[in-house]
């Protein structure tokens, strides 16, 4: 489904708002997962003592990358 706007201009700031507002959302994500691994260390340490391995860097390394690519994304346009 085609969307046609009367004035041309507000098509390109929607599209401007909505990268802006994924960004700003993968960017929350990124920190809340640093956070979360931050907050899990002695969690994890504790585990990998007794012999069981939590992803948290497998997490923090996938919001990184997302939020690299969103960021290249934007610095391409």
């Amino acid at each position: 489904m085609s969307t046609t706007y009367i004035y041309t201009g507000l098509t390109c700031s929607v599209n401007a708002m909505f990268n802006a507002m994924h960004r700003t959302a993968t960017f929350a994500l990124y920190q809340l997962t640093l956070a979360l691994g931050i907050l899990l260390m002695p969690v994890a340490l504790l585990a990998r003592r007794v012999g069981v391995r939590l992803p948290i860097d497998r997490m923090v390394e996938a919001a990184s990358t997302a939020y690299q690519h969103t960021d290249a994304d934007h610095r391409a346009d």
